[in-house]
């Protein structure tokens, strides 16, 4: 089993649609069943849900997120995990920082300048992070894919 982990701020926006985008990708490759794929913050409420504009841009994928949970990163997440995708640079510092995790080819950025927090924006707003993350997913999940030879 491949474990992904994304990592964002509050785990109610880019991390939810990281990975709830990550499970389609895969679900559409026919591999869900190779892979465990979850999502955390590193200052989270963990009585917070996936904010109302995540719920609404992740159904373009036939997605119920409505009934995610905030949670928060632990030791036992990044250990359970055999790739860890921070959301945006400040993420990946913390990581280093309070963590002492390297970058690696397991522990990465999504992207070079990272996805900037939807978190408070309209709608439009979070269409794009969606789609900016969704570009980044699908360079991302096929280098995993063929590094584990699936």
């Amino acid at each position: 089993m491949i474990k992904i982990l994304f990592v964002c701020a509050g785990n109610t926006c880019r991390s939810v649609m990281a990975e709830y985008i990550s499970k389609n990708i895969v679900t559409e490759l026919g591999l869900m069943n190779k892979f465990d794929i979850r999502s955390c913050g590193i200052c989270v409420n963990n009585t917070q849900t996936a904010s109302f504009n995540t719920i609404e841009v992740i159904k373009i994928f036939n997605q119920d997120v409505s009934k995610h949970n905030a949670q928060s990163i632990t030791k036992k997440l990044i250990q359970d995990s055999n790739y860890i995708c921070a959301m945006d640079q400040l993420v990946l510092l913390y990581l280093r920082e309070q963590h002492g995790l390297k970058v690696s080819n397991n522990i990465f950025c999504i992207s070079k300048e990272g996805i900037n927090d939807p978190y408070g924006m309209s709608v439009k707003y979070y269409e794009i992070c969606r789609d900016n993350i969704k570009a980044c997913l699908e360079i991302i999940i096929p280098k995993i894919i063929k590094y584990e030879k699936l």
